[in-house]
């Protein structure tokens, strides 16, 4: 092997041990109690049950920011009424979570069987996978939301939207992309493109 194949060989060595990324720390909560966050977490946060099957709860206030995702899963619950989450928020199995203000920069989604309340603040998108069911009264939707998805299915998951004046009927939405608009529960403006897939379903409700 010549000396510059060696020297090409050592470059492309010392590149993919430089771009190999750090392990991503977790903060984990399982111990079935109640915990608030109102401080900076440079860590990924995760919730789950007890070991004995307990509920676990999180609560994200004033104060408070992940620089990474949030994700609950089992039974637990995460109650969101201010701060700052720079990922996604997703809730898993049976978890629900209650997003009342705050801010997400990426989406807010639900999976498996978990249930999300939308009343407030503001997020990037909103997913109902699986079968999961959303309510949304109130809050911004930067992006989009969609209810289902068009693999790994089936998808029966719910978005069910409070408000009036929407330019589709009352009930069902029956396109499978669009655009909605109307006033939300709360007062609040939606003005969303809206996307549904496979057995899932937008439902407006005045």
């Amino acid at each position: 092997m010549s000396t510059k194949s060696i020297h090409t060989l050592a470059v492309s060595f010392i590149v993919m041990f430089v771009c190999i990324p750090a392990a991503l720390a977790t903060l984990t909560f399982n111990d079935g109690g109640i915990h608030t966050i109102d401080f900076a977490v440079d860590e990924e946060v995760e919730v789950y049950d007890s070991p004995t099957g307990d509920p676990t709860t999180v609560n994200l206030v004033t104060g408070s920011s992940v620089e990474h995702r949030l994700r609950v899963f089992g039974n637990s619950q995460a109650n969101v009424s201010d701060g700052y989450i720079k990922w996604d928020l997703y809730a898993y199995d049976n978890s629900q979570i209650m997003f009342s203000g705050g801010t997400i920069d990426a989406g807010l989604y639900g999976f498996q069987n978990s249930y999300i309340a939308f009343s407030g603040g503001m997020i990037n998108d909103l997913r109902a996978y699986d079968n999961s069911q959303i309510d949304f009264t109130g809050g911004l939707i930067a992006v989009d939301m969609r209810a289902g998805w068009y693999e790994f299915g089936p998808h029966t998951g719910v978005i069910t939207v409070y408000g009036s004046d929407f330019n589709y009927p009352l009930g069902d939405i029956t396109a499978s992309f669009g655009r909605l608009t109307g006033t939300l529960a709360n007062g609040d403006f939606i003005d969303n493109d809206f996307y549904i897939y496979d057995n899932g379903s937008i439902v407006l409700v005045a």
